[in-house]
This record gives C-alpha cells, sequence and structure tokens, in this order.
C-alpha cells in the first residue's frame, strides 16, 4: 500500500476548506465544488472532505512533522474543539486530538524518542 485518504463529511465545503487550511496546513489539491468534494493534503496525507448532510462523524489520526506547530494552529483557531492538551504517551507519540465543526475528530501526533 502507497496511502489512505479518509473521507470527511461537513456541512460547508467552503469553510471546511479553510477550517483546514489554517489548523493543519494541508493545501487544496482538488475543489469540486459541484460534486461536494474537496481534497487536501501535505506530503503524503490526503484528506476528502464530503459536502453535505453528514451520514456520523469520521475520525483519523495524522503524523505530522512539527506537532507543536499544529497544536499551536489548533489552539488558536476558534473552529477547533481541542479533545486536551498535547501530551507526550509513554509509547513514544506526542499527540494531541480536535473536532472540526462538523464532529469529526482527529488525532495529530508526532513521533519522539
Amino acid at each position: 500500500m502507497i496511502s489512505i485518504r479518509p473521507n470527511f463529511p461537513v456541512g460547508d465545503l467552503a469553510r471546511a476548506i479553510a477550517f483546514y487550511q489554517r489548523t493543519l496546513g494541508l493545501e487544496a489539491r482538488v475543489q469540486s465544488p459541484e460534486y461536494g468534494l474537496a481534497i487536501l493534503g501535505s506530503g503524503a496525507i490526503e484528506l476528502a472532505l464530503l459536502a453535505g448532510t453528514p451520514a456520523g462523524p469520521a475520525s483519523a489520526y495524522l503524523e505530522v512533522a512539527d506537532v507543536d506547530s499544529v497544536f499551536a494552529a489548533c489552539e488558536a483557531d476558534p473552529d477547533a474543539r481541542l479533545l486536551g492538551p498535547l501530551t507526550t504517551q509513554p509509547w513514544g507519540l506526542r499527540d494531541f486530538g480536535i473536532v472540526d465543526p462538523w464532529g469529526n475528530m482527529l488525532g495529530v501526533g508526532q513521533r519522539v524518542s
């Protein structure tokens, strides 16, 4: 396998694109509002946003190179609901969780030694 791309249901495609650009620094790779679809990414990470009535929240875990700066961006964004503090886990990850405005949950972390 090469990669995986989770699909997140969102209520407002333009607002969701802006949210993920601000909080995670993802760039819009595909924007197709007429089909209610956007694909955002950075490096090997991709996230598909699907507009319409959400069938239920989705979740994903993203590994990043600088979790401290991503946490700071999420902490500063009023649309990001943090699930707790940035924590160094005993199993070698420094991570945190957020919930987007549509109820989708993301774990964001970085491997530490």
